[in-house]
């Protein structure tokens, strides 16, 4: 099993932090970029990879529903867990992923770049949590800003 750490940061331009998705002590951030590096660079973008800033706050979608699979933006069924790392819009170049909650364990699948439907980002995750794990991580976010 994967574990998931949640961290708040301070992200440049923005006014709300974001949060920081670790799993097993490796920002995601740093996984997208790792798997996305070779399909930006053959576009001649090498910076376009790894694009990202962590999960904002928002009123219409919290992190916590996020995180359980709960995305409006969206009308898929996916969730945007990362966002434009320039502006923090999701729309603009968001980092979607499957959730999937079972009784004992969530788990996230099928990662997607949908301005880059031909790059394959099959090489991130899945990752598979223990749920009480999970909800832990989860819990401990909100205890450190309340209600996020």
């Amino acid at each position: 099993m994967n574990t998931l750490k949640l961290e708040l940061y301070g992200v440049s331009g923005w006014i709300e932090p974001a949060v920081r998705i670790v799993i097993d002590g490796v920002d995601l951030v740093e996984r997208a970029h790792a798997v996305e590096l070779f399909f930006a660079t053959a576009e001649g973008h090498p910076e376009a990879a790894g694009w990202y800033a962590g999960l904002p706050r928002s009123e219409v979608a919290p992190p916590a529903e996020r995180l359980f699979g709960r995305d409006p933006f969206y009308e898929l069924d996916k969730v945007a867990l990362l966002v434009c790392a320039g502006c923090g819009e999701e729309g603009c170049w968001p980092l979607l992923a499957r959730i999937e909650v079972a009784e004992n364990q969530v788990a996230w699948r099928d990662f997607e770049q949908p301005q880059r439907p031909g790059w394959d980002l099959s090489g991130l995750g899945p990752f598979v949590f223990e749920r009480k794990q999970y909800q832990d991580a989860i819990v401990a976010l909100g205890n450190i800003r309340g209600n996020f």
